[in-house]
């Protein structure tokens, strides 16, 4: 079974964090488990599926879970996070996670300054949503680096510090930042 068919198989998106797939395991486990379908012959076998896929993505998630990648996910930087401080109506939701996909597509397509005006956008709605906050900090890290490239080390390090301030938790951010300050400092010698 491939990554991706795990990902439909559990309704999540591509790159979903390993609290998602917990969590998506954990609401469809409840539906298909055989012990509440004794009369369905396929129960069993539905379930099995059910728990190879998560099987899959628990492992694929963790192996890649030590790399800061674009092409993966916004939120695999850091640990799983605790539940929100105030629970979430399924639009918002639904909005939230719409989002997310939108900005992986911003991010794949290097539309920078798009991503930004997105997640600062969904960061003034929830600004306590703690994957927000993640995603907010790992945009604004790219666009810090994209700077850079460009030599506008001016602009790049404010976003870097922008990257810092929006998710301070994220051990492998912060080492990125530091990455790209010292490149920053090798640049301008």
């Amino acid at each position: 079974m491939k990554v991706n068919q795990c990902y439909q198989l559990l309704e999540l998106v591509s790159g979903a964090s390993l609290t998602d797939i917990r969590a998506a395991y954990r609401r469809l486990a409840r539906l298909v488990h055989p012990d509440l379908h004794p009369t369905d012959r396929h129960a069993q076998k539905r379930f099995v599926v059910l728990n190879q896929a998560y099987q899959i993505l628990q492992s694929s998630v963790k192996v890649c879970s030590s790399e800061l990648c674009l092409n993966t996910s916004l939120d695999q930087a850091t640990e799983d996070f605790p539940a929100p401080l105030f629970p979430f109506s399924q639009r918002e939701v639904d909005l939230k996670w719409s989002t997310y996909r939108t900005l992986q597509d911003l991010l794949q397509h290097r539309k920078l300054n798009q991503a930004v005006a997105v997640v600062d956008g969904l960061a003034q709605r929830h600004s306590q949503d703690l994957h927000i906050r993640q995603w907010q900090g790992i945009v604004y890290y790219f666009l810090g680096q994209h700077l850079i490239d460009l030599g506008q080390i001016g602009k790049a390090k404010i976003y870097l510090k922008k990257a810092g301030k929006a998710d301070p938790q994220n051990i492998q951010l912060s080492q990125q930042i530091n990455w790209e300050h010292q490149r920053i400092a090798r640049i301008m010698t």
